[in-house]
């Protein structure tokens, strides 16, 4: 009896052991890289059945993100998960194969290419590219969460709330009086320096991305946190 005994023990183990090396070679994870002076990154690959494949992101809070999927198959995706999080903050299969947003935190996003359970149960192939884009202006981006005490409030303003034909000034004061320096649209992001209230409106001071020397103070009910 105890020898039967073993005999099972050690084939639930060998079972264990097979079907622990048979997940790993299920789920390929790679290293996204950019080489020097580049915006994006391009792999290729396949996936069968429920095969997925990962692929690792190092980013920062407020950098620009793009990701686009071209695959073979019709069922294939990728869903794009947070650090430290299983809970995606994108997924291909409800919005798409092309993502396009503003990352929420610092730290490594994972992009994972998969199949839907039909297609996987069919055990149908996907070959694809995949291409991950991060632009060489969002680099300047800072990585904390806040801006730090001085300036208050988030790091960067984007302009909204301006008429389509017209441009919010930049003065060289808190004031409406003050001189006019620059003429911004909707859409331009500026880094922020520091709000105050004037004349019982609220002004902050930036500096245009992109464009250092370009600095002066806003009124503050044409800016959103960016």
């Amino acid at each position: 009896m105890t020898s039967i005994c073993s005999f099972f023990r050690i084939a639930i183990v060998c079972a264990i052991g097979l079907a622990a090396q048979a997940a790993l070679a299920e789920a390929d994870t790679f290293k996204v890289r950019f080489k020097p002076g580049a915006e994006s990154a391009r792999y290729t690959g396949s996936i069968q059945g429920y095969d997925d494949d990962t692929y690792i992101v190092d980013a920062r809070r407020g950098q620009e993100m793009t990701v686009t999927l071209r695959t073979s198959n019709p069922q294939a995706y990728f869903n794009i998960l947070p650090p430290g999080s299983d809970v995606a903050i994108y997924n291909g299969s409800i919005e798409g194969n092309r993502y396009t947003g503003v990352l929420p935190r610092s730290g490594k996003y994972r992009i994972v290419v998969y199949m839907m359970r039909a297609a996987a149960r069919r055990d149908e192939v996907a070959d694809y590219r995949l291409s991950v884009a991060i632009p060489a202006e969002a680099q300047d981006r800072p990585s904390d969460d806040f801006a730090d005490g001085d300036a208050g409030g988030p790091d960067f303003w984007v302009v909204s709330g301006v008429s389509s034909n017209d441009r919010l000034n930049i003065r060289t004061g808190p004031s409406a009086s003050a001189d006019i320096v620059g003429r911004v649209r909707n859409g331009t992001v500026m880094r922020n320096l520091g709000c105050e209230r004037n004349n019982g409106s609220r002004w902050c001071r930036v500096s245009v991305r992109g464009e250092s020397s370009l600095r002066g103070w806003v009124n503050g009910r044409f800016l959103q946190e960016y």
